[in-house]
């Protein structure tokens, strides 16, 4: 007579063993899943952020050459200007502003735009509103644009975030993070990258 053992173990060793198989590939097929899954969301991330950076404005400092750049006017018959040297002015010409200046006293810094076009666009500075500078029309004007911020001594040469609000002629809105530092002519995208 056989031992009950080996008949048991004949019995259910074919219904075992498919259970096995089965759940391995189960699991395999779970697994399998998983990766698609995980791989779709990096595409689809890298999609958006490839959305984010396509159609938006791209800034850098300008590598424009000029003697004077011309500011708006604020009284009829006069216009300001600024020389591509002066203290205040961070250009081709000038990568940090002058230590001496007074607290307060205001910076320009050229900047262009490498990417698109916005309809609206707002920078703020650690949490305050820039302001805009547009070159006027002027014959031997080269159309430079700038932003101006009050310089702080106690700043000087540290890391500040500059948040770039814009608006396309498409609709679109984003805010873009730009890393710079006080009183040089540093002007890098962090966000997106």
């Amino acid at each position: 007579m056989l031992n009950p053992w080996i008949v048991f173990f004949i019995g259910f060793l074919p219904p075992a063993a498919a259970a096995a198989f089965v759940w391995v590939k189960w699991l395999h097929e779970l697994r399998e899943k998983g990766k698609e899954r995980a791989a779709r969301e990096i595409a689809e991330n890298e999609l958006r952020l490839i959305r984010r950076r396509g159609s938006a404005p791209f800034l850098s400092p300008d590598p424009t050459t000029f003697n004077i750049f011309y500011l708006p006017q604020e009284k009829p018959g006069e216009i300001p200007i600024i020389h591509a040297g002066s203290d205040r002015l961070l250009c081709f010409a000038r990568e940090e502003v002058a230590r001496t200046l007074p607290a307060d006293c205001g910076i320009a810094f050229i900047f262009q735009n490498r990417g698109e076009s916005a309809d609206k666009i707002r920078l703020t500075m650690d949490g305050e509103q820039l302001e805009l500078i547009e070159e006027p029309d002027i014959d031997d004007a080269h159309g430079l644009v700038a932003f101006g911020y009050k310089y702080r001594p106690e700043l000087h040469g540290k890391e500040q975030f500059i948040a770039v609000w814009f608006q396309t002629r498409g609709g679109f809105e984003d805010t873009h993070r730009y890393r710079t530092v006080h009183g040089f002519r540093v002007l890098d995208r962090v966000d997106p990258q």
